[in-house]
């Protein structure tokens, strides 16, 4: 034993290496991006999730500050309503589009989002439409319904980061 260690590479086997390392290198830049912009697509739905959330929070303040007494809800009152569920409808629109684009799973599914959406509207429209005001156990359905709109956006966030 010399201790001598005699190495030999040939050009082909040199060229191999360097594709071997150049192709690890290229698919982790890949994965690296297709995480990029996984985190993107999930920051954005979850900044339209708590714009929604802030709508419902600004809807159940005027509830409050305009329906809560026996008293006839003001022409004033009725479109700060009216335009805070369409607001409302807007940004859940908004967070479909988001999730049909970005190509999310069924799984996330923007359905109770939608449906809670469409009861909240005909629990505050009816009553509107169909006298002046707005009587103790409808505000406390509508406050239900929000409450269960806010679970609802608690839910597909979660479902969000879960995939």
């Amino acid at each position: 034993m010399s201790g001598d260690l005699n190495l030999r590479i040939t050009l082909g086997e040199l060229a191999n290496a360097i594709a071997i390392a150049a192709t690890g290198f290229y698919v982790a830049h890949v994965i690296e991006r297709r995480q990029a912009n996984r985190r993107a697509i999930e920051e954005l739905i979850v900044a339209l999730c708590r714009e929604s959330r802030d709508h419902l929070g600004s809807l159940s303040a005027i509830i409050e500050a305009e329906c809560s007494t026996a008293q006839p809800v003001s022409a004033d009152a009725r479109n700060k309503i009216a335009r805070c569920l369409q607001r409302f409808s807007n940004s859940i629109h908004s967070i479909e589009m988001a999730s049909q684009k970005a190509g999310l799973p069924k799984a996330l599914s923007v359905d109770a989002l939608k449906s809670n959406r469409e009861s909240l509207r005909a629990l505050i429209t009816d009553p509107l439409a169909q006298g002046p005001s707005i009587d103790a156990a409808t505000i406390r359905q509508i406050e239900g319904a929000i409450m269960q709109g806010r679970e609802s956006f608690i839910e597909f966030e979660i479902a969000l980061h879960k995939d």
